[in-house]
């Protein structure tokens, strides 16, 4: 017999399962498969589970690392100044799902290799916010491990 799983259960399903998919990875993808992992990792739980993130659901290093790569935090044109981790992760989740991110690195020398991506940048310009934080790949990887 299907049985639906209990809303708890999925969520830690699917972010483990994202993880495991994000540790297992071996490609020359490895910052798109960074990008897909936030889907599991942040968006979803996100938005089926909309409690506050605590700063200390990472480690300082990571946390000042993010906050060190926020280049534009606006509200109505006033400068913002809640760098808390929780307004980081809910920024990039209205940037993931409204498509505003932007990879930036290397085009190699020979056009049959990939893209190499340095780093990726989140954009949630909405309803008065204007917000930009561009991450290096570690950072990424820092976040979602």
């Amino acid at each position: 017999m299907i049985t639906k799983m209990d809303e708890k259960g999925f969520l830690k399903e699917f972010a483990n399962r994202s993880k495991v998919l994000l540790d297992n990875y071996q490609g020359d993808y490895d910052a798109t498969m960074l990008v897909i992992s936030l889907l599991g990792l942040i968006v979803i739980p996100r938005e089926r589970f909309c409690g506050n993130l605590p700063d200390d659901a990472i480690s300082n290093t990571t946390l000042l690392a993010l906050q060190k790569s926020v280049t534009v935090n606006e509200k109505n044109g006033i400068p913002y100044n809640d760098t808390s981790l929780d307004y980081i992760c809910r920024n990039i989740r209205h940037a993931l799902c409204h498509g505003h991110i932007m990879f930036y690195g290397e085009q190699p020398v020979y056009n049959d290799k990939p893209f190499v991506v340095d780093n990726v940048e989140f954009t949630n310009n909405y309803n008065g916010t204007k917000f930009v934080i561009r991450l290096q790949i570690n950072d990424i990887r820092d976040l979602v491990n």
